[in-house]
């Protein structure tokens, strides 16, 4: 049997995407995500249900992500699922679900859309004197 693999919207609670490398130089990165049910209750929109997930990215994608994503943005992800235990200071043992990456989107926000755009039109010029033709 296999883990189950997982398709969402993920809003990165952190201010950015920390790359690391393992001793063998794979590039890789975790993104603390959170997963939220947004519903309508009475014309107004909820938030009903959330999950926190530590996502793993490693190589080509992690080094992409550490570029592309800035602090608390979407990111739509797919992976698989697992858990994971651990030791808290106190000696406890612990165990937290997490999401291992196979792919990723930065989901581009419309302020970041129209500033590229016009980032894009302040290169155009009508001005033509230098053309050969």
């Amino acid at each position: 049997m296999s883990l189950p693999t997982v398709s969402g919207r993920g809003f990165l609670i952190s201010d950015g995407v920390e790359l690391k490398f393992s001793q063998s130089g794979n590039a890789w990165a975790r993104l603390p995500l959170s997963f939220k049910n947004r519903r309508q209750v009475d014309g107004e929109w909820t938030h009903d249900k959330e999950i926190l997930l530590e996502a793993m990215v490693f190589g080509p994608l992690a080094e992409f992500l550490t570029e592309q994503a800035d602090g608390r943005c979407e990111i739509d992800v797919t992976g698989e699922l697992y858990t994971e235990d651990w030791t808290d200071k106190q000696g406890e043992t612990k165990r937290s679900v997490k999401l291992n990456v196979h792919t990723a989107n930065v989901v581009q926000r419309r302020e970041r859309v129209a500033a590229s755009s016009r980032s894009r039109d302040s290169f155009v010029t009508d001005d033509d004197s230098d053309v050969p033709f």
